[in-house]
């Protein structure tokens, strides 16, 4: 099983380094599908290793009652040859299952956006959870019955299970309902006054907060903190959220702020340009402003590689990461004019 594993784990690697890295679907969808097809490979594996081993106990032992395993489990009253067909059964429902979840995934429609995607992925995998769950759940409580466990503890054990399955059924519909449209405008918004002297000097569409955090219940969820931008003008660093499918939410566990900055740059470029064509900077910082930081305002500013740290005369401490390294001379220019000695850059 060692060596099948690793041997596996290599193709899957293989796998993996020839897809051609985008910052759209395609690359994303590649990298999903090459997963779950493992899984599925890794599941079938196992069987047909535990059919070999079964075939094998057979044909080469005079019976397999004789191993002294078997011999303890026929002191149990278990039987054996029913013992192994459930094991056998169980390792063929999950080859079964793993199949259903990778056609599954392999029929989501590649066309839709970043964050519908996700939400598709995220469906898919909550309902197959919940087609593993409900079979052990019932063959768990059958087992218990039928071993003797007293009535009141075992209608616990059903009472947390029925539970389980509810809120996992809410879940799937607060997931199904998420609404994660990217022509929704941001809950965001600042009140600072700009005059007609203030100009965008430079931006970059696809930064991150390093300090933010966010929460979830039920599958749903938002992050705080949640800019993507940075529009330098020459009086402030502006702190922005372009829109963009799934903003700043959480689904299942995804964060769409760090998922859309790490695979969906292009589409904040896209959308951040478009932003700059149609709003005034005015407009722009009362509809999608979330920081503002003025120059007169700013302690110091370091720039280490694609690090921005802000410390300001209040005492107030940010952090923006970006990943796009062709931003790094054009911004340290801009920055050096703007700020003088308050600017610094590490090599």
């Amino acid at each position: 099983m060692y060596i099948e594993n690793q041997l596996i784990g290599f193709w899957k690697i293989s796998a993996i380094n020839s897809v051609k890295v985008e910052e759209q679907n395609p690359s994303y969808i590649k990298l999903s599908l090459i997963d779950i097809r493992f899984r599925f490979i890794n599941s079938l594996t196992s069987l047909l290793t535990t059919i070999f081993l079964l075939l094998s106990l057979f044909l080469f032992l005079p019976s397999v009652e004789s191993l002294e395993i078997f011999m303890k489990l026929n002191q149990t009253n278990v039987p054996v040859m029913k013992l192994l067909s459930f094991l056998l059964l169980i390792q063929i429902s999950d080859v079964v299952v793993k199949y259903f979840e990778y056609a599954l995934y392999k029929n989501v429609p590649q066309d839709i956006n970043f964050a519908e995607l996700n939400k598709s992925f995220s469906l898919i995998r909550k309902k197959i959870k919940m087609v593993e769950f409900l079979p052990f759940s019932i063959i768990f409580i059958t087992v218990l019955y039928y071993m003797g466990l007293p009535k009141n503890i075992l209608l616990v054990i059903v009472g947390v299970f029925l539970l389980t399955i509810i809120l996992g059924f809410i879940e799937i519909y607060r997931l199904k309902n998420a609404n994660l449209d990217n022509l929704s405008t941001p809950e965001i918004g600042l009140q600072d006054v700009i005059d007609e002297s203030e100009k965008v000097i430079y931006s970059i569409f696809g930064v991150m907060n390093t300090k933010r955090t966010g929460t979830a219940f039920l599958g749903v969820g938002k992050m705080n903190k949640p800019e993507n931008s940075l529009i330098v003008t020459n009086k402030r660093l502006l702190l922005v959220e372009v829109p963009i499918a799934g903003n700043s939410k959480i689904v299942d566990e995804i964060n769409y702020s760090d998922m859309n900055f790490y695979w969906n740059r292009g589409e904040i470029i896209k959308n951040g340009n478009e932003l700059l064509n149609r709003h005034t900077l005015s407009e722009i910082v009362k509809k999608y402003g979330v920081k503002s930081f003025k120059f007169e305002d700013i302690k110091i500013l370091e720039l280490n590689k694609m690090l921005i740290k802000i410390e300001t005369t209040l005492d107030e401490k940010a952090e923006y990461l970006f990943m796009d390294r062709e931003h790094i001379d054009p911004l340290s220019k801009h920055l050096s004019k703007l700020l003088g000695a308050n600017f610094i850059v590490e090599a």
